[in-house]
């Protein structure tokens, strides 16, 4: 298969399911030139929801693009088949509701706006983080020299896609140094975590109560370029989008085509 370039964060397999004719999606556009722009444009569905090179990474120098790869035969693929009788309303057996939940799951890690959100997040709790598990080491070390033992090392999987660097620093005769930690909070870390969540924590939506609404007649389900909606709503004109996996009281939705919402 050709290197995988342009990378769709909303599968095309996924918004074929919405199109307004072969190929094609309507699609809203939030910023135009002037106001007698029509803000509805009729775009072949290769051009739209994609980055280039959103998901290569550099594996010892050399691009890959083993994460699109992974994404498309581990949750796209297998998804296939749940979603054409999950929209033509047809029964699904215990296999299509699970493979239709992890399809969501990676729908919900892998767009930019998730990519932002972690950014945020990372900015305000790595440093501490970082620095909490440097001295936690460091004491490990000390007590382990002391008492005599050999700390074993661990390995997380997939780990080398965190860009981490620990680097110390000792003058000549002296008995105490430096340790330092420094992270790149980017879109390796963001690999990482999308690994982890998919292969280790998507686990949990599968303990949740899952069902397909259809909306009255008149209406219709749309889909964005952030698809997976995490609401909590605690009461009239009080809600959030800040809900999360396994969370009590959170619900997750997925609209699946103009009829059929997970």
């Amino acid at each position: 298969m050709a290197f995988q370039r342009d990378n769709h964060y909303v599968s095309c397999l996924y918004l074929k399911r919405f199109a307004a004719s072969p190929g094609r999606v309507w699609t809203y556009r939030t910023l135009v030139a002037h106001s007698r722009v029509p803000v509805w444009k009729l775009a072949a569905i290769k051009g739209v929801a994609y980055r280039a090179h959103l998901y290569t990474r550099l594996a010892a120098g050399v691009p890959t693009d083993e994460i699109e790869r992974w994404l498309n035969a581990d949750f796209e693929t297998p998804a296939e088949e749940a979603l054409m009788k999950a929209t033509a309303d047809m029964r699904l057996s215990p296999t299509d509701w699970h493979n239709l939940v992890r399809f969501l799951a990676a729908q919900d890690v892998r767009t930019p706006a998730r990519l932002a959100e972690n950014l945020q997040r990372w900015k305000e709790t790595l440093p501490g983080m970082l620095d909490e598990t440097l001295q936690d080491s460091v004491r490990r070390f000390d007590l382990a020299k002391k008492s005599g033992q050999v700390i074993k090392p661990t390995t997380v999987a997939h780990s080398d896609y965190i860009p981490l660097r620990i680097t110390t620093q000792t003058q000549p005769g002296q008995e105490f140094g430096k340790v330092k930690g420094e992270m790149v909070a980017g879109r390796g870390l963001w690999f990482f975590s999308m690994r982890h969540l998919l292969t280790k924590t998507a686990k949990v939506l599968h303990n949740h109560r899952w069902s397909i609404l259809t909306p009255p007649d008149e209406l219709t389900w749309f889909t964005t370029d952030d698809p997976v909606v995490r609401l909590n709503y605690y009461g009239d004109g009080r809600y959030d989008f800040k809900g999360g996996w396994g969370n009590p009281g959170t619900e997750i939705f997925l609209p699946l085509d103009p009829r059929h919402l997970l």
